[in-house]
């Protein structure tokens, strides 16, 4: 496993060590009081996962799952592309709170939705776009690049994530960032996801190995 932040390691080769060491960081930039958009917001230590493009890669998606609960993350974000609803199972099987979108790839949505209204009640189907607020922050998320760069730029949010391309990507646009956590998938290199933290609205990016 590889933690990055902004493109720079902070963590590397061990789960363990290298998630103690992000959450240092993390920690370090929370109790400094640091955030630069509104000074009279609270700081806060809520890590939000986010996971794009499964395209049935269970394996990968088991793990990125796991390291999830491992972290604690208060909640998760997934940006479409579960393409069969078989990773939607399995991310309803791990209890965590996901809010998910749709993308291109998604056959069978009507099965989605009805593990998510009937047995799955932890994760909440929002279509194509969905506009959340976390901990105070406005969040927009959708699979597209083009709508999402689109949002960013209207200043309303402070946060938006996408996926589709399969590749990271992030951008800053005045206060809000831009995120594409790249891809669980593993077509374009390892498998990938990231960490929002909205204390200090940054992202840090995570690639499996092995």
């Amino acid at each position: 496993m590889i933690i990055e932040s902004f493109g720079h390691i902070v963590g590397a080769t061990q789960p363990g060590p290298g998630v103690e060491r992000l959450l240092d960081k993390q920690s370090f930039l929370l109790n400094k009081g640091c955030d630069r958009h509104n000074l009279k917001r609270r700081c806060s230590e809520m890590i939000v996962g986010v996971f794009s493009d499964v395209h049935d890669n269970i394996e990968a998606l088991r793990r990125v799952m796991d390291d999830f609960k491992t972290k604690r993350v208060a909640r998760a974000i997934f940006c479409g592309d579960f393409c069969s609803p078989i990773p939607s199972r399995v991310m309803g099987e791990s209890g965590l709170a996901i809010d998910c979108v749709f993308g291109n790839g998604d056959g069978d949505r009507l099965t989605i939705y009805r593990f998510a209204t009937s047995e799955f009640q932890n994760l909440t189907i929002h279509g194509e776009h969905a506009e959340l607020e976390i901990d105070g922050r406005k969040i927009a998320v959708t699979h597209y690049p083009l709508y999402a760069q689109a949002l960013g730029r209207t200043g309303d949010y402070d946060a938006v994530f996408s996926g589709h391309t399969h590749e990271v990507h992030e951008q800053v646009f005045g206060h809000c960032i831009w995120v594409n956590p790249g891809e669980v998938f593993g077509w374009k290199g390892p498998p990938s996801y990231a960490y929002y933290d909205t204390g200090d609205n940054t992202a840090s990016i995570v690639r499996l190995e092995g």
